[in-house]
């Protein structure tokens, strides 16, 4: 049972911090990079940063959905949440990159 228990609470901490992070990203003025550090180089690619940030918002929240019912799904069943959480942190990740560089390309 403490395994369910402290397992579906990692998964909901990760949850809130993509929601969190999806949602300041609509209220910051400057491009919110993928990875740290990658701020100042996006502030000279990208042209509409409202628009980009408010589809980068929207990506990092439908990631914080996918860790949301992993936490479910946990609660239920630790196999099950070990695997969905290996899913998010391999695949889920890499859709992630891959939709922030489709938006890059989009808003450059």
């Amino acid at each position: 049972m403490a395994g369910r228990i402290i397992l579906s609470l990692c998964c909901l901490l990760c949850a809130g911090a993509f929601f969190l992070n999806g949602c300041l990203c609509r209220i910051r003025s400057s491009p919110v990079a993928f990875w740290t550090g990658g701020e100042q180089a996006l502030k000279n690619t990208i042209k509409d940063a409202a628009g980009y940030n408010r589809e980068m918002g929207m990506a990092f929240r439908w990631y914080g959905l996918g860790w949301l019912l992993d936490a479910i799904g946990a609660a239920y069943s630790p196999t099950m949440g070990l695997a969905v959480m290996a899913a998010l942190c391999t695949l889920g990740l890499f859709l992630l990159w891959r939709r922030y560089r489709q938006l890059l390309s989009k808003y450059s």
